[in-house]
């Protein structure tokens, strides 16, 4: 913009140099009448032949002003679309889109009639040219010579301006053929070291300048830009797969290590309970003194207890209903099991999700039983009400009571405070969901989960 503004007050200040050049013209034409003695009618002919020359000259000038300052205006018009164009590409934007906009909008912003971006691939040596616009099929074949300019350029990393390309040593034949006339090359350099080129051609005589190039070159960088943060985008997306890939295995393991522990649970602690409480209740029929009765008595009710806690701690670790019934029908049975004498009051919505793997379908339940396991915990509610819906390609769960509440800062869930929901934030994020947790004090607690289908 700066450069625009110098530019426009150079052409300014240029036409009032024609203008005192013109008076100046004028007054030496009139001292030379004056000393040549010549008549009046020679006077005025010569006055009006030098006037009419006068005019012409400034007429052309203006003329010529006028073009450089419609170019001028022009070519910043040319400038604010390439930038807000450009300005459209963020981060997340795909690279091939990204190069694909950045090669047509360069090539507008010049007035080209076509162009390309080319890569170079330190393995192999070469030129790759993935990205064309507006280039005739019959030339893309034709885009990777070793020594041509493109690889020049990559090498000088120096742009260049070439408006003789029929006749340039280094031109490419099939190009020149097909009518490039003109070419302006920018090197796309990065902190890694130069990563190709950007070209642009016109296939008319009109050349191309310097200001032409370092356009071209402004895109170039932003292209180095883009280049660089695809690369990271895609080490960081290597290695969310990776941990994601980690976390799954993780999941997976425990639920399969909750089976084993169940199992075993079942086969040996739960089992010697069971005899025991056979053989308390054998003893308590072969005595009959008191005292000694008491105590099986205790000791049979303890049993029983123990016997009720593994039952509960079995349903916790492993729920059968959800690998026989699907995850909808569990969800009403994990319901039915852990509020049977109908307070809190609970009002369940479940869909069918038939297209859900195995493991989010495991890791839902366990997060719903976690919640529903915190409410009869903690929570003191008349009111529950649980929604596992389809929403936009995503799992909508959310868990709401109007019990006591708590005063909830998500900056300090830890396990100490909140081991439930820390539980609940973890599995909804290893499974690629976000959770938000809201809270107050006496107004209860509302969980919501998004996770996605696929």
């Amino acid at each position: 913009m700066e450069r625009k503004e110098k530019a426009l007050e150079n052409l300014k200040s240029l036409r009032w140099g024609v203008v005192f050049l013109t008076l100046f013209l004028v007054s030496l034409i009139e001292v030379y009448f004056y000393l040549r003695g010549a008549t009046l009618i020679e006077h005025l002919i010569d006055f009006g032949i030098a006037i009419i020359l006068i005019l012409v000259i400034t007429e052309f000038t203006f003329r010529k002003i006028t073009a450089c300052q419609s170019e001028i205006l022009q070519k910043e018009s040319s400038l604010k679309q390439l930038l807000s164009s450009l300005n459209n590409l963020t981060p997340t934007t795909p690279l091939s889109e990204a190069m694909k906009i950045s090669v047509k909008k360069a090539t507008e912003a010049i007035n080209g009639d076509a162009g390309c971006i080319g890569t170079f691939d330190k393995k192999t040596k070469q030129i790759v040219y993935l990205y064309a616009y507006n280039l005739p099929q019959n030339l893309t074949q034709h885009l990777s010579p070793k020594n041509g300019l493109v690889s020049e350029v990559i090498k000088e990393e120096k742009g260049v301006v070439v408006n003789d390309y029929p006749n340039h040593p280094k031109r490419v034949k099939e190009f020149a053929k097909a009518g490039v006339k003109t070419l302006v090359i920018a090197p796309i350099i990065s902190r890694e070291g130069c990563l190709g080129a950007i070209g642009i051609m016109r296939f008319t005589n009109e050349p191309f300048s310097e200001s032409d190039l370092e356009i071209v070159q402004a895109v170039a960088n932003l292209n180095a830009f883009l280049f660089e943060n695809a690369r990271f985008f895609e080490k960081w997306q290597n290695e969310m797969h990776r941990k994601e890939s980690i976390a799954r295995k993780a999941l997976i393991d425990i639920e399969n290590e909750r089976k084993l522990l169940a199992a075993e649970i079942h086969d040996t602690i739960l089992q010697s309970l069971i005899a025991l409480k056979q053989r308390v209740i054998i003893a308590k029929r072969k005595l009959h003194k008191g005292k000694e009765k008491s105590c099986l008595e205790e000791l049979s009710n303890l049993t029983e207890e123990a016997i009720t806690t593994v039952h509960s701690l079995l349903s916790r670790t492993t729920f059968p209903l959800l690998e026989d019934l699907g995850l909808k029908q569990a969800i009403h049975a994990l319901a039915d099991s852990l509020f049977k004498n109908g307070s809190p009051k609970v009002k369940i919505e479940v869909e069918e999700f038939p297209e859900l793997d195995d493991l989010k379908e495991v890791n839902i339940f366990r997060i719903t039983q976690e919640a529903l396991q915190n409410i009869r915990q903690h929570a003191y509610a008349n009111n529950v009400s649980l929604t596992l819906r389809k929403v936009n390609g995503h799992i909508e769960l959310i868990v709401e009571d109007d019990g006591k509440g708590f005063r909830f800062d998500p900056e300090f869930l830890s396990l100490k405070n909140h081991p439930g929901l820390l539980m609940i934030k973890e599995r909804v994020q290893l499974i690629g969901g976000e959770v938000k947790i809201t809270s107050q004090k006496n107004k209860g607690t509302k969980i919501k989960a998004l996770i996605p289908i696929k």
